[in-house]
């Protein structure tokens, strides 16, 4: 785990280095996303680019569910590591374990069944649908190693090591570049090729960081992961009563769009195509640095409060609006949580 100063002095120092990789990690996310209907947009047709679009937005409305809670497991442990108690940390991680890989087959198997179902109910262009589906059912198939790309950086982050996280999004976007041109340009393989890409760069950089995990003593995990951890039950309760929130609130903004491109998608596929590429901008300019301060500020508080507060209380959710008062503060342990309107403690 690396060493940072979380539990001590003030968090605006140690909060901007933890911050600046995670902000980096969202916008090549943000880019290579863009990359790749770019790269179909430039081999493909425009019926090519609304299957891109739209079946990207489904994937999104789908992975933001497991980033949400990916959150609360980065919270979670966090906390648990600033309270020093390496066994809560083990459940934690043993919970979401069980969690995603339920959550990772669940939507597997609704997306492959149901991909017709769902180009449909966001109607899909009649010349871009079949390509809409089969990116769906291929991106689908691969969301085992979304989501588990997703937990592993979750867990890392939750060590305090955002530095990991980003370089393995790296590693994922550059194979992703590589093997759009490769795929779609070199093969012709449209909207598939795109997919299959996808999918490809999520599996190697999972791999890769199982691997870096393994074999760098620096980044290993602080405790060992026993048969008894994975039959705690309310590490999984916790995971779902702080991350589903924080996974509602950006499922929202995938709902807009969705909703967006629907209509816009009755209206041809010149339109559909254009709210992807809307899209990919709305995600660089407003979410990302959204995301760069309000989750490093989770867990920067997490991991405090976690040493100050347990076993009081049982978890800490905080948001950003409060981010300057504890700069000046540094959340003294005498005063009272009701004092801070954005951090949330709950039993």
């Amino acid at each position: 785990m690396e060493n940072n100063t979380f539990l001590e002095g003030k968090i605006a120092a140690p909060l901007i280095r933890f911050a600046i990789p995670l902000m980096m990690s969202l916008v090549l996310q943000a880019l290579y996303g863009g990359v790749d209907l770019m790269v179909v947009g430039k081999f493909g047709t425009t019926a090519s680019i609304s299957a891109v679009a739209t079946g990207g937005q489904v994937m999104q409305a789908a992975t933001v569910i497991i980033t949400g809670l990916t959150m609360g497991v980065t919270v979670l442990l966090g906390q648990a590591i600033g309270a020093k108690k390496p066994e809560e940390a083990a459940h934690i991680v043993a919970g979401q374990i069980k969690l995603f890989t339920c959550i990772a087959l669940l939507i597997t198997v609704v997306l492959v069944c149901f991909a017709k179902q769902a180009s449909l109910l966001m109607r899909v262009p009649e010349e871009a649908l079949p390509e809409t589906i089969t990116y769906i059912r291929i991106c689908a198939s691969g969301m085992i190693f979304i989501t588990a790309y997703n937990s592993v950086s979750g867990i890392f982050r939750g060590m305090g090591n955002s530095r990991s996280p980003f370089l393995f999004v790296l590693i994922a976007c550059t194979i992703n570049i590589i093997l759009d041109f490769v795929f779609v340009g070199l093969f012709h393989m449209s909207t598939a090729g795109a997919a299959l890409a996808t999918v490809i760069a999520q599996a190697s950089s999972f791999f890769f960081s199982i691997v870096y995990m393994k074999y760098t003593k620096k980044h290993r995990l602080p405790f060992r992961l026993k048969l008894s951890d994975f039959k705690q039950k309310g590490a999984v309760r916790r995971i779902i009563s702080l991350g589903l929130p924080i996974a509602a609130q950006d499922f929202q903004v995938t709902v807009s769009f969705l909703i967006i491109t629907s209509i816009l998608n009755s209206l041809g596929v010149v339109a559909s195509a254009s709210v992807g590429i809307a899209e990919k901008l709305f995600v660089f300019l407003a979410l990302v640095p959204m995301s760069f301060m309000s989750g490093p500020f989770r867990f920067c508080c997490a991991e405090r409060w976690g040493k100050q507060y347990q076993p009081r209380h049982k978890g800490i959710l905080c948001s950003s609006e409060n981010l300057f008062l504890l700069w000046i503060h540094g959340v003294p342990a005498d005063i009272p949580a009701r004092r801070f309107s954005g951090i949330y403690l709950y039993q």
